[in-house]
C-alpha cells in the first residue's frame, strides 16, 4: 500500500469487536473539571500525505493501524510506535482529529494497546456517534529511553507536520497503563502547553516524580490544570500507591476523577474498561464544529 508522506507504512491489522464491556462500578469519588482553557501552541506546516484514504460517507466500520520507527537524536535506537486512524479518516480534513497518546507498561511494547482491544473499541464508538473520530498513538519505550523527550520533542511534531491532528493543548491526551501511566503523569504535568488532559489507568508512579508533582502543580498557571483521570482495581497491589497520588493531587487542589472497578493488574481489567477510557478522553474535545469556528 501507499505510505504517508513521513514513510509511515500502512499495515492494516484485523481486530475483532469486543464483545462489551462488564458493568463498571460507581466511582468512590469523582472530581471532573470542563475542558481547561489552555494556550494554543502554534498549528505545523503539513505535507500532504501519500496514504490512501476512504472518503467521507465510505461506510467502513475499520480503522487503520500503521506500524513505523522514528529516529532518536542521540540514540542508536529508533523510536517504535503504532498508529490508528479512524475510520473514513481524510488525510486532508479541515477539521484537525483529536489525538490520544497511549503509552504501555512494564516489560510490555506498542503492541500492548492493540492487544487489549482499543482499535476495535474506538471503531465501535466512532461508528455508534459516541465519540468523534479520533487518532490513537501508541510508542514503545526501549531501556534507558527519555520518553518525555521522545514523545514531546520528536514523535509528536513528526506526526502533526503529516497528519491533520491536534495542534493545540484541548485535542491532545496522554494516558498510559501501569508504568506508562508514570511516564503520562510526568509528560503530562510538565507539558500542559501540549496536552489538555491525562490519564492514569493503574498508575505505577516513577520515582520521584510523587515528590515532585506539588512542584510540577504550582508552575501550571491557576486554572488551567489538564483533566485528569485515575483508575485501579480493587484487588491491585498499587491500590495504596495510587491513594498517595491521590492525596498528593488533593494537596495541591488539582481536580481529578477516581474511579475504583473490581479487579487486579491485569490485561484482562484494562480490557474491560477501555470504553470507559475512551469516553472520558472523548469528553474533552470540543466538537468538529467548535474546531472549525475557532480555527
Amino acid at each position: 500500500m501507499p505510505s504517508l508522506a513521513l514513510r509511515l507504512p500502512l499495515v492494516l491489522l484485523a481486530l475483532p469487536l469486543l464483545a462489551g464491556c462488564g458493568a463498571i462500578d460507581a466511582p468512590t469519588a469523582a472530581a471532573l473539571i470542563p475542558t481547561p482553557e489552555l494556550r494554543p501552541s502554534a498549528t505545523p506546516q503539513r505535507e500532504p500525505p501519500a496514504a490512501q484514504a476512504t472518503p467521507s460517507g465510505c461506510g467502513d466500520p475499520h480503522g487503520q493501524v500503521l506500524k513505523d520507527e522514528i529516529p532518536i537524536p542521540g540514540d542508536s535506537r529508533p523510536l517504535a510506535y503504532r498508529l490508528y486512524l479512524p475510520p473514513c479518516f481524510d488525510p486532508e480534513s479541515e477539521a484537525p482529529y483529536p489525538t490520544l497518546f497511549l503509552l504501555h507498561g512494564l516489560a510490555q511494547s506498542e503492541a500492548e494497546w492493540d492487544d487489549l482491544g482499543v482499535d476495535a473499541v474506538a471503531d465501535r464508538l466512532i461508528l455508534d456517534g459516541s465519540v468523534r473520530p479520533f487518532v490513537i498513538v501508541m510508542p514503545g519505550e526501549r531501556t534507558g529511553f527519555d520518553m518525555q523527550a521522545a514523545l514531546t520533542d520528536v514523535l509528536l511534531p513528526h506526526l502533526e507536520a503529516a497528519l491533520p491532528t491536534g495542534g493545540r493543548p484541548e485535542l491532545r491526551a496522554v494516558g498510559g497503563l501501569s508504568r506508562g501511566a508514570g511516564w503520562a503523569l510526568r509528560i503530562g504535568a510538565q507539558r500542559t502547553d501540549l496536552f489538555g488532559a491525562i490519564g492514569l489507568h493503574s498508575p505505577a508512579v516513577l520515582s520521584p516524580d510523587l515528590y515532585l508533582l506539588p512542584t510540577w502543580a504550582r508552575q501550571i498557571p491557576s486554572g488551567t490544570y489538564p483533566r485528569l483521570w485515575l483508575d485501579i482495581g480493587t484487588d491491585d497491589t498499587l491500590l495504596p500507591a495510587a491513594r498517595e497520588l491521590g492525596a498528593v493531587l488533593d494537596e495541591v487542589h488539582w481536580p481529578y476523577a477516581w474511579v475504583l472497578n473490581r479487579g487486579e493488574h491485569t490485561s484482562s481489567y484494562w480490557s474491560e474498561h477501555l470504553a470507559q477510557y475512551l469516553r472520558w478522553y472523548a469528553e474533552g474535545w470540543p466538537s468538529s464544529s467548535r474546531v472549525d469556528a475557532s480555527g
